[in-house]
C-alpha cells in the first residue's frame, strides 16, 4: 500500500492515530493530535517507509514509535508535548533507521528521543525542552522518565549528530543508559557510537541539577561543558 495524507488532520481517538505496517505513508503539511493517554501517535513496523514533511505529531503518550527494520523521515515537523516524543527500536535484530531534518522534538513530558539498538540521525534539528513532566524529577533516571533529551539503551546504538541544538532539557542532553549516568548500579556496560559533525550545540541541559557533581563521562567533545550535558561510555 501506498497512501498520501496531505493537509489532513487525524485526531478525536482513543487509541492509536496512524498504524503503518509493511506499508509507504507520507504525510504533507498534517496533524495527528491525540487528547487520550496510552495511546501511540504513529507506530511505524515492518518494511514501512513513512515520511513527515511540515507535519506535527502532538499530545500522545508515545508520539512516535518506530520497530525495525522501518524507516521513518521527519523534515521540517514537529514531534511536541507528547509523553514520551520519539522511541526506536530494533526488532528480530533488524534496526530501524530515522532520520531527522530541520525538525524539532520538544516539550515532551518523559523524554525526547528513545533509541533501543537502532540508527537515528539528527541534521539541522532541535532537541529542546523535554522531561517537564513534574513525576520524573522526583525519580533517579530511569528509561521510562529520564527527563532527558536523548538516550540511548542498547549496545547496538548509532547516533548521528550534525548542526543540531540539544538544550534546555531536564536531565542530560545525550546520555547512555549505564551507571555512571545515573542508570542502576547493576546495568551492564555497554559500548554506543556516536558520531559529531559539523557545530553541534548542547548546553543548558539538566535544569533540574539532579545531575550536578557528575561532569560529562565519556569519550566524547563536550567534556568540559557545565555538568550533566553528555554521558557516554
Amino acid at each position: 500500500a501506498h497512501v498520501t495524507l496531505q493537509d489532513s488532520i487525524i485526531s478525536g481517538f482513543s487509541g492509536n492515530g496512524l498504524v503503518v505496517h509493511n506499508a509507504t505513508v507520507e504525510l504533507i503539511n498534517s496533524q495527528i493530535a491525540g487528547t487520550k493517554l496510552y495511546n501511540l501517535g504513529l507506530m511505524v513496523t515492518g518494511t514501512s517507509r513513512v515520511s513527515l514533511q511540515e507535519s506535527t505529531v502532538s499530545g500522545h503518550s508515545g508520539g512516535i514509535l518506530v520497530a525495525g527494520p522501518a524507516q521513518v523521515t521527519l523534515q521540517d515537523s514537529l514531534v511536541v508535548g507528547n509523553e514520551a516524543g520519539m522511541e526506536i527500536t530494533y526488532y528480530n535484530e533488524q534496526p530501524a533507521v530515522v532520520t531527522i531534518e530541520r525538525s524539532q522534538i520538544s516539550s515532551n513530558r518523559s523524554a525526547g528521543i528513545h533509541n533501543r539498538g537502532s540508527i537515528v540521525k539528527l541534521s539541522d534539528s532541535f532537541v529542546i525542552g523535554n522531561g517537564v513532566d513534574p513525576k520524573c524529577h522526583q525519580l533517579p533516571l530511569k528509561t521510562a522518565c529520564s527527563g532527558s533529551g536523548i538516550i540511548l539503551l542498547e549496545e547496538r546504538d548509532r547516533l548521528e549528530l550534525r548542526t543540531t541544538e540539544i538544550r534546555n532539557n531536564a536531565n542530560w542532553g545525550v546520555a547512555a543508559y549505564l551507571p555512571q549516568c545515573g542508570a542502576p548500579s547493576y546495568v551492564p556496560p555497554f559500548s554506543v557510537e556516536v558520531i559529531f559533525e559539523d557545530k553541534n550545540i548542547i548546553e543548558n541541559n539538566n535544569r533540574l541539577g539532579k545531575l550536578n557533581g557528575m561532569g560529562n563521562p565519556g569519550n566524547h567533545p563536550f567534556k568540559n561543558l557545565p555538568d550533566g550535558q553528555v554521558c557516554l561510555p
